[in-house]
């Protein structure tokens, strides 16, 4: 019992432990700067399917500009399930600093508080507080790929890292889980310096790299003290078990 206590409060303490914010030593001189975008020299489209058991969508992207940002995570959300199966191939949302925010290490400030709701990044800080607005950022990260979901699965709050991608426009047509057809818009801003409703970066993301894993230890502890807990409540259940079997059979055998 102590044991199961023991790991159980471990548990506890590494879950709150990896989703906080902490002060990252040696960041990447590409965290420091801003992201780099350039106009896309291309002319391809790209296309996806995403087709369930009652549901079928197209996904027609259009590239706007190459786009590499780094930074630090300060807020992530996963939309598993997803409020609409069109949304699936845009499971994750990452809120990233990067520049001042980042080597002031305003993004650890009492004063400032980010958060995601809904697919909103929010942010507020005190009139004492010095935030730079221009350099954080919802993306939303639009894939298909396996190695990059199970990355961005991977991705703690307080990670540094990397995304290298496109600034997409996207138009999602199909039949939903009712039959009904739909045509959906998805567009992708291409400045830093706007908010509100289309300020987000929707990123078709070709490759995303953890930088710096701040949380290593955290998770590991996490994911342990999970098995250990499981492990000893399965014993508790099995020797239950086993108890009651071996009375029930005594009180057969009873003359």
């Amino acid at each position: 019992m102590i044991v199961l206590l023991f790991a159980v409060g471990v548990f506890g303490y590494s879950f709150y432990q990896k989703n906080q914010l902490v002060e990252i030593k040696n960041v990447s001189s590409a965290t420091l700067a801003d992201p780099v975008q350039t106009p896309f020299s291309g002319s391809y489209s790209i296309s996806f399917n995403n087709i369930g058991d009652d549901y079928s969508y197209n996904y027609a992207i259009k590239p706007l500009d190459d786009y590499k940002i780094t930074g630090v995570v300060v807020s992530k959300i996963d939309h598993n399930p997803a409020d609409s199966d069109y949304e699936k191939p845009i499971r994750y949302d990452l809120c990233i600093v990067w520049g001042k925010n980042v080597s002031e290490k305003t993004y650890l400030s009492p004063d400032i508080s980010i958060s995601q709701s809904g697919r909103y990044c929010n942010y507020r800080y005190s009139n004492n507080a010095t935030f730079y607005p221009d350099q954080i950022s919802n993306n939303h990260i639009i894939t298909k790929n396996s190695t990059i979901l199970d990355t961005l699965q991977a991705i703690n709050v307080g990670d540094e890292i990397s995304i290298s991608g496109k600034l997409v426009d996207m138009t999602i047509s199909g039949n939903d889980a009712s039959a009904n057809q739909i045509k959906i818009p998805w567009v992708s801003s291409t400045k830093r310096d706007d908010t509100g409703n289309g300020a987000c970066e929707s990123i078709y993301a070709e490759s995303i790299t953890i930088l710096n894993p701040v949380h290593r230890q955290d998770v590991t502890m996490n994911l342990y003290s999970e098995y250990i807990a499981i492990g000893i409540l399965t014993l508790f259940v099995l020797r239950a078990i086993i108890f009651v079997l071996f009375a029930k059979q005594k009180n057969t055998n009873r003359l």
